[in-house]
């Protein structure tokens, strides 16, 4: 049986190819795309059933190491982070292809309304209080994916938007990212 993973989308330009790319790689993917924000997905993820759920942004394009995300232990570790190459910064770092064990996912569900108005309501869990002492949310080394790429202007503009409200602007090169878009 191949491992589900859930594609969160609101029709970036990406999704089917990020889509194509995981059935290729071995995994089941379960297509979530419409509007809702990203807490209403998040908030609708975690009541899904299963031990471990696994779930990626759809402006994420996979790689084949994706599939090596199933077979992390979560014996020390509960919510694990693929790591991935951004266009955007040109480097690597963790990108939205997640991994969550049962523990997590419960912490997840009891905390999900109070991110209801975060910026970031995955990284608002992900900081949670109950995921320190011991820290239990890691960022593994599998480079899974690519973030950026092929983005239509209305997603890319919304990401340049959402790095300024971070205050995240000096982390990125817009210049080289838009010339690079332009090729």
């Amino acid at each position: 049986m191949k491992p589900r993973i859930f594609i969160f989308s609101t029709g970036e330009a990406t999704t089917d190819l990020c889509k194509w790319a995981l059935e290729r790689y071995g995994w089941e993917p379960i297509l979530w795309q419409d509007k809702t924000l990203l807490w209403e997905k998040l908030k609708r993820f975690y009541n899904e059933p299963g031990e471990v759920l696994y779930r990626v942004d759809a402006d994420i394009i996979p790689t084949k190491n994706s599939i090596k995300m199933t077979e992390l232990s979560f014996r020390k570790t509960w919510f694990w982070q693929s790591a991935g190459w951004s266009l955007y910064n040109h480097d690597l770092g963790p990108i939205s292809l997640t991994a969550m064990h049962r523990k997590a996912i419960d912490i997840a569900k009891k905390h999900i309304d109070k991110a209801q108005n975060e910026l970031r309501p995955e990284t608002y869990i992900w900081r949670l209080p109950e995921f320190y002492n011991p820290r239990v949310c890691r960022i593994t080394d599998i480079v899974a994916g690519i973030h950026g790429y092929g983005q239509n202007d209305r997603d890319y503009e919304r990401i340049r938007v959402m790095k300024a409200l971070r205050n995240q602007e000096e982390n990125y090169d817009w210049k080289l990212v838009d010339k690079m878009r332009a090729l």
